[in-house]
């Protein structure tokens, strides 16, 4: 059941935003694709450092490559 909700409040925020982007000038538009792709290396950044805090991640490197290939 959380599963279910956590989906549908991503569907619902892709519909909205769908909505919203198709009422923005073009203007609106450029600005919100710089926004995005800051905001993707920002998250990419964090994510760099949330993977480079857990210890051994080089060592472990391997088995997780593994793991997500299955």
């Amino acid at each position: 059941m959380e599963t279910i909700l956590y989906l549908s409040k991503l569907i619902f925020a892709l519909v909205l935003g769908v909505i919203v982007g198709k009422k923005l000038p073009g203007k609106m538009i450029k600005k919100a694709d710089i926004l995005l792709g800051v905001t993707l290396y920002i998250l990419l950044f964090f994510m760099g450092i949330n993977t480079g805090s857990i210890e051994n991640i080089l060592s472990q490197l391997n088995t997780i490559g593994v793991q997500a290939l299955l």
